[in-house]
C-alpha cells in the first residue's frame, strides 16, 4: 500500500540559505526553541557567521528597547536593577525588569552582552546575555597585584567579528584625571581560549592620552584622544583611539573639522549610529553628526546630520560638558539621552528641547543603552 504523501512537504524544503535569511529574523529565544527542531536548523543557528548575521540584523532596528542600569545605595551597600525602556516614552516594560543580588555591578554593555563583577568577589567578571539567560565566568588577571596602586582600573569588551570571540579589555587609568596615558601594555581575556595574556603596547609614543570609558563598535574599542605633542595644554580631544580586538594594535583617527571657528569647540562625544561609531560635535554656530564608515586614517567621516545652535543649546552643553558620562541616540525621534552625574535628561536635536528623565525609588542610572538581543554565549558550555 502507498504511502500518502503530504502536500505541504515541499512548501517547507527550501534551500539552506533562505532559511538562513528567515530564521536571522526572528527573536533569540524563538532560535533557543528551534535549534530543537532538525539538526539542520540547529547547524544555521549554532554557525558563528549565522551570529553575526542576527546580531547586525537587530542592531539596526530602529524599535529596540533601551536597556538601563539604575543603581540605588542604602547604608553604603549598592543594588542594580536592570530595566527595559520603551525608546520612544523612556516608560519602563516592567514584564522586562531583573533585580541584580546585593553588590553585583553592571560594568559594561556591548552586543547585547553585560560585563557585570560583585563587590562581595571583587574583580571576579562575567559575561551575562539577558535575551538568552546565558552566563560565562571570567577568572581574575595580573593585573589585580597593582589594584591598591594609585591607579584605577577601567575593564571594557567587545565581539571580534573576524575570529568570532568575545574578548575582555583590562586597562590601567588615572582615576583623578581627565585624560589618562596610553599605557606600555594591557591585559586582555579571549572568550574562545578561556586565558589572559599580556599585550605589549610597543609602537605607541607615550604622548598619546585617552578620555574616559571606551565605545566598542564595529569590532573596534574607542576613546577620544589628544596628542600631547600638538595639543599640549589644550583639553579638547583631536583625535580617536581605536583599539582593534582582531589585531589588538592601536590606530589614531583625525576627528572632522568644520573649518568654522574649529577652536571653539569644546563640547566632542561618542555615541552609536546604527552599530556604527558616530560623533556629536556643538559648537556656538552649529550641531553636528558625524558617522565613521570606515577605521581608515583616510576621509573615514561621513557628515550624517548638521543644524543651527541656538544659543541655549550650547550654553547647557559648554556648563555640563565634561560631566555628560555616556549619549544615547534615538535615531527614529531624534533625541539624545544623556547621563550627567547622578541626572539623566533627554535632548531633542531638531526641536532644541531639554528635559529631565526620572527614575523611581532616587535611583540614578549608570548605564544606558539601545538594547539589541545577542546569540553570543549560547553555544558555550
Amino acid at each position: 500500500m502507498r504511502k500518502k504523501r503530504n502536500k505541504n512537504s515541499e512548501a517547507v524544503c527550501l534551500p539552506e540559505e533562505l532559511w538562513t535569511i528567515i530564521l536571522a529574523r526572528l527573536p533569540t529565544k524563538t532560535l533557543i526553541r528551534f535549534r530543537l527542531v532538525c539538526k539542520s536548523w540547529c547547524l544555521i543557528i549554532d554557525n558563528t557567521d549565522f551570529v553575526s548575521m542576527h546580531l547586525n540584523l537587530f542592531n539596526n532596528n530602529q524599535n529596540n528597547d533601551l536597556l538601563t542600569v539604575e543603581r540605588t545605595e542604602k547604608n553604603s551597600v549598592a543594588k542594580e536593577v536592570i530595566r527595559f525602556r520603551h525608546s520612544s516614552t523612556f516608560k519602563s516594560t516592567s514584564a522586562k525588569t531583573v533585580n541584580l543580588s546585593e553588590g553585583v555591578m553592571v560594568r559594561g554593555y556591548a552586543n547585547g552582552v553585560l560585563l557585570i563583577d560583585s563587590l562581595d568577589s571583587p574583580f571576579i567578571l562575567q559575561l551575562w546575555n539577558p535575551s538568552i539567560k546565558k552566563t560565562v565566568s571570567i577568572p581574575g588577571c595580573s593585573f589585580l597585584e597593582d589594584k591598591l596602586s594609585s591607579h584605577s582600573f577601567s575593564f571594557s569588551f567587545g565581539f571580534d567579528s573576524l575570529l568570532h570571540d568575545c574578548k575582555v579589555v583590562w586597562i590601567k587609568t588615572s582615576p583623578r584625571l581627565i585624560f589618562s596615558r596610553v599605557p606600555n601594555s594591557i591585559q586582555i581575556y579571549s572568550l574562545s581560549t578561556g586565558l589572559w595574556k599580556t599585550k605589549l603596547i610597543e609602537d605607541v609614543g607615550d604622548w598619546w592620552l585617552i578620555k574616559g570609558k571606551p565605545l566598542f563598535a564595529k569590532g573596534s574599542l574607542n576613546w577620544l584622544a589628544r596628542d600631547e605633542r600638538v595639543d599640549n595644554g589644550s583639553a579638547r580631544p583631536t583625535y580617536i583611539a581605536s583599539f582593534d580586538l582582531n589585531i589588538e594594535t592601536f590606530t589614531f583617527i583625525k576627528l572632522p573639522e568644520d573649518g568654522n571657528g574649529e577652536k571653539e569647540k569644546p563640547h566632542i562625544f561618542l555615541f552609536l549610529l546604527g552599530g556604527l561609531l558616530a560623533l556629536f560635535d556643538v559648537s556656538p554656530w552649529k550641531n553636528s553628526i558625524w558617522v565613521m564608515e570606515n577605521n581608515g586614517p583616510q576621509n573615514p567621516w561621513i557628515k550624517w546630520f548638521t543644524s543651527d545652535s541656538p544659543h541655549g543649546s550650547y550654553d547647557f552643553f559648554q556648563h555640563h560638558g565634561w560631566n555628560i558620562s555616556h549619549l544615547c541616540y534615538i535615531e527614529k525621534t531624534s533625541k539624545f539621552f544623556m547621563l550627567i552625574g547622578r541626572r539623566t535628561k533627554s535632548y531633542d536635536l531638531k526641536n532644541h528641547l531639554f528635559d529631565d528623565l526620572r527614575t523611581s525609588n532616587r535611583a540614578y542610572m549608570s548605564c544606558m543603552d539601545p538594547y539589541s538581543e545577542s546569540l553570543l554565549l549560547h553555544n558555550l558550555q
